[in-house]
């Protein structure tokens, strides 16, 4: 995907861990990469400065929503570190109406084929985020039910449980 091609977002939007893309040419901002991921409020407060209503960001490439974290957090509690939760965008990309429906494919084929997806494009975990990312390849797990989330702009947000017919 070429950056031309990534979804814009608001500055005000902007939180640690998006992987963001500047459209302005090097010599307009003080960073030393156009493409970044952003790992701190220092940086988010100097984009803001820079003027620019909104930067493209690469949501394959940035780290969870911290609400969705917290959301998971709420309902499975500590078990969460021990349910497998991948994500396919980073295979995908975003899709942006799309992605919902996509997803939710994927999931029942998870459940159908009792596999978890691998989550594309993993590097390293977030102590912020105890989850099982399943990284590298996909893993056989015993799944009765699945949850398939879609969280999209502008706080469109769904979530679907698929699970194994009697």
């Amino acid at each position: 995907m070429k950056n031309s091609d990534l979804p814009l977002i608001d500055v005000a939007q902007l939180r640690i861990g998006m992987f963001i893309h500047l459209d302005i040419g090097w010599m307009a901002h003080p960073f030393p990469l156009s493409s970044f991921k952003l790992t701190s409020a220092d940086q988010i407060a100097t984009i803001r400065k820079l003027g620019v209503p909104q930067v493209r960001w690469a949501p394959e490439k940035s780290d969870p929503d911290p609400a969705e974290v917290a959301a998971y957090q709420r309902v499975f509690g500590e078990r969460l570190a021990t349910i497998p939760v991948s994500s396919v965008k980073g295979a995908l990309g975003h899709c942006l109406c799309g992605a919902g429906g996509i997803e939710a494919a994927i999931t029942a084929l998870a459940v159908a084929r009792q596999m978890v997806p691998p989550t594309a494009g993993f590097a390293e975990p977030d102590p912020a985020c105890p989850i099982d990312p399943v990284p590298g390849a996909g893993r056989a797990w015993p799944i009765g039910v699945a949850l398939s989330s879609s969280f999209a702009f502008g706080g469109n947000s769904a979530a679907l449980v698929l699970g194994k017919v009697p």
